[in-house]
Parts: C-alpha cells; structure tokens; sequence
C-alpha cells in the first residue's frame, strides 16, 4: 500500500518493481498492489509514483521472505498396527531460514496431541485414522501433511480358567475367568460358558463367574469363549470329571427289640443323584 500525493492534483502512473525479476506492475490506480515471492529472502521493492507532468518520486523498501518449512518424509514403523500397540512415527522436515521448527501430532483418534519429530502412540481402538504433523517455524511459516494409518481389532485373550476340576454330579460347581483385552474398556465383552453337557451355554456381557451343574456322570469339556464386538474371539478348555456318588441312603426305622420267631416291619428311605 502506498499513500502518494501531488501538488498539482495530477494523475499518478504508479510501477512497482519487488526485485525479484518478476514484471513490473504498473499502470494507475495501483496505490494497492499484492504480490506472491516465489522463494524466500531479501527483495528491494521499489515504487516509482511518476506524475502526467513527467515528475516522480520514488521509494524503496526491504522485505525479508520467510521459507514455509519443508516436509520430506512422513515415517511410521509398520504398515497397520493392532489396538493397544505401540506405533512409533517420524516426521523429517527443513526449514531454508535455518529456523527453529515446532511439531505437533494429531492421531485422529481423540488423543491429546503430541509435540515432537519422532512420538510414539498406541490406538485405543480399531479403525482407519488420519494421522496429521503440522511444522511450525519460529516465525509462524506452517506447513502440514497427513496420512491414513489402519489400527486392527485385536481379540480378547484369557488368561485364566480356574474352578473345580472334578465333582459328583447334581452338585452345582462355579468357575472364574480372567480376560485381557487390547482396547482396554474401548471394546464389550460377551462371555459363552459352554458346559459340554447339551444344555444352554451360560451367555452374558462380563460374566465372568458361573455356575453349573451336571445330572449324569461322566467326562466332560467347559469351554469358554470371550468375543468383542468387532468379531475377535478367544476360547480356552477345562477337562472336567463328573462322578456318581452312589445312593445315599437314609435311617432305618422300626422295632428296637421283638420276640423270636416273630415278623416286623422295617423301613428305609434311600435316594440316587442319577
């Protein structure tokens, strides 16, 4: 912007030259002019303000060009990753000014950003995320680059059955599982105990403990399977021995003395678990 006056009340030719080798803008009505430097540096721009009478007046001054830093490459240890594991990036990026840049991370994924040229971060979830890095130099120049990363459903995994192995059947037993999953309390978890009998598995969100009985004796399989929500799954086994235990069988009433020859009754009552 230049604020030029002339005695006379002439027109004024304005040219602008920004030293630069572009073509000079010239021409009237040109008291604002806007101009975009290719590349950074000194430039002397010179206006020359030249009245109908042929006089003129001329001004210069120096602006110095910031560089827009460069990004070079945008680095990432792995191809894809699965929830809960530790990705580690990079950024390489320069700055013509030789300035001081300032990086800031965002993973896409509602984490608090990160501030360094080389972060580590582990996804809570599964997904396709835009991971972003935004360089910044010391004189406030930005320039930005972004990048999907896909994050893989990792399953549940259970590390612990525990229970009583063996018992007599009609006996109720109850069983305790202990289960890690990647996403943490990102994913729901739905538990199966199947009980290997042919009757109705023990389904439900976190059921961790159950309990069952068997009416028949013999071996059997507990199977439990733990499954998120996006289709990972793990199952582990107990062999269990289920035995009868014979009847039980109750007191015995009746005389508790009698003559010899004679005929009395006596009763029992007994009972099977079968």
């Amino acid at each position: 912007i230049a604020t030029v006056t002339d005695p006379g009340g002439d027109a004024i030719e304005y040219a602008w030259d920004f030293g630069d080798s572009s073509p000079v803008q010239a021409g009237p009505n040109l008291s604002t002019v806007s101009h975009a430097f290719s590349a950074a540096g000194v430039y002397l721009v010179t206006l020359v303000a030249t009245d109908a009478q042929g006089a003129f007046s001329q001004e210069t001054v120096s602006i110095d060009v910031n560089a827009v830093p460069v990004i070079s490459a945008l680095n990432v240890d792995r191809s894809s990753s699965v929830e809960g594991d530790v990705v580690s990036f990079e950024v390489v990026a320069s700055d013509a000014d030789g300035h001081v840049l300032a990086y800031q991370w965002d993973f896409g994924d509602g984490s608090l950003p990160l501030f360094s040229a080389s972060p580590s971060h582990a996804f809570a979830d599964d997904g396709d995320f835009t991971v972003s890095v935004t360089v910044t130099d010391q004189l406030g120049a930005v320039t930005s680059q972004s990048m999907v990363f896909p994050v893989l459903n990792g399953p549940p995994q259970i590390l612990a059955l525990v229970g009583q192995s063996s018992g007599p059947m009609g006996q109720a037993l109850t069983f305790r599982g202990s289960v890690i999953d990647p996403a943490g309390g990102a994913d729901t978890l739905t538990w199966s105990w199947d009980w290997g009998d042919g009757g109705t598995a023990s389904d439900g969100v976190d059921l961790h403990t159950a309990t069952h009985s068997w009416s028949g004796a013999g071996s059997y399989s507990l199977v439990l399977t733990v499954a998120d929500e996006d289709g990972g799954s793990t199952s582990q086994t107990l062999p269990l021995l289920i035995s009868n235990p014979g009847p039980s069988i109750g007191p015995v009433t009746g005389p508790v003395a009698l003559d010899e020859g004679s005929i009395e009754a006596f009763q029992v009552s007994a009972a099977d678990a079968a």
